[in-house]
């Protein structure tokens, strides 16, 4: 891996080209004056250090983790200065050196936050799951007064501390992901939040998740767009997002064209990436299906077969096909 900079970890080049912003704001007239006050960076690249009204909050390294600063004792109703100083290198950045496009700076949004005076700061939702026993397992930690609903699952006013064993809970997985809508209610607010039951274990030497053997498909994705060049994961398009072709690994824009339209080699990786793969041997005149899910069954698939004649089809149909569990395959002699 080649770096921009020297490689001496954890130590940085003593040029380490920085920006500064600043901003003066004033606080809304429903401020709530007896609450608190936090600042939230979504994303800031590489380490930053942050300023209000001349008192100097806190600093941060990694730049894809959000950070929040309590600055309720520094801010003021008007004539207020939040200052940010962002270096472009850090120790991070021995971490952070990867095939992307480098955006030095603050990338994604600023917010200044207003919490009730009583409000829960601070919660973790556990959302575990037992395969064994087809369990959903669920306890909440909260900092202040609170309890978690979940309607759809029947449980109202669940208290912190507690574990709650549901055995109608469906399990989360990256091919399922299925999640429930709970309510964290709190004298002072109400909390919408997502939840999904899953455990992630590693047992023998394999990575399982609710049991299951799983395999990592792919890399990491860095988003770009060319007006907002770092957006939030699922707002860009992966495919015309990009500035140029760029064939080096995992990149598939050697797949698109110039006009970003695919090409047949985009087909070839779909059925490269299918979960389901369909094999035919002329020579054994058999069809084997292979499941590759690691978490489903073929139970929500439909299956059909097309015969075809100088790319035109001339007969198609249903076909039948037992249930194959994930990571499993079957094979069938064709008919004569």
């Amino acid at each position: 891996m080649t770096y921009p900079f020297p490689v001496d970890p954890p130590h940085v080049p003593d040029r380490n080209p920085a920006g500064e912003y600043r901003r003066r704001f004033t606080l809304p007239p429903d401020w709530d004056s007896s609450g608190s006050a936090v600042v939230r960076f979504d994303g800031v690249d590489s380490c930053f250090a942050v300023f209000v009204n001349g008192a100097g909050v806190g600093h941060s390294q990694g730049s894809r983790l959000v950070r929040e600063f309590d600055v309720t004792h520094l801010v003021r109703l008007e004539d207020n200065v939040i200052a940010v100083r962002v270096h472009q290198w850090s120790a991070g950045s021995y971490l952070e050196d990867q095939d992307m496009w480098w955006l030095s700076g603050i990338f994604r949004g600023v917010t200044l936050i207003n919490e009730r005076a009583g409000a829960v700061r601070d919660f973790f939702v556990h959302a575990d799951y037992d395969a064994g026993r087809g369990t959903g397992l669920l306890r909440l930690d909260t900092s202040g007064p609170a309890t978690l609903s979940v309607p759809e699952l029947g449980i109202e006013g669940a208290q912190a501390g507690a574990e709650h064993r549901i055995p109608d809970a469906e399990p989360w997985s990256d091919e399922h992901p299925r999640l429930y809508d709970a309510v964290l209610t709190s004298p002072k607010s109400v909390i919408g939040v997502r939840i999904g039951f899953r455990r992630i274990e590693v047992r023998d030497g394999q990575i399982r998740l609710n049991g299951n053997v799983i395999q990592f498909r792919g890399v990491n994705r860095h988003e770009w767009h060319p007006v907002d060049p770092r957006p939030r994961p699922g707002t860009a398009d992966p495919l015309r997002g990009r500035a140029r072709v760029h064939d080096g690994n995992f990149v598939i824009d050697g797949l698109v064209f110039p006009d970003r339209t695919p090409s047949p080699g985009l087909f070839e990786a779909k059925a490269v990436f299918s979960p389901v793969r369909i094999t035919i041997d002329p020579a054994a005149r058999s069809i084997m299906v292979a499941n590759r899910h690691h978490t489903m069954s073929t139970d929500g698939y439909r299956f059909g077969w097309t015969v075809e004649s100088t790319s035109r089809p001339t007969g198609t149909g249903p076909a039948r096909c037992p249930r194959s569990g994930c990571g499993s395959c079957w094979t069938r002699p064709s008919r004569r």
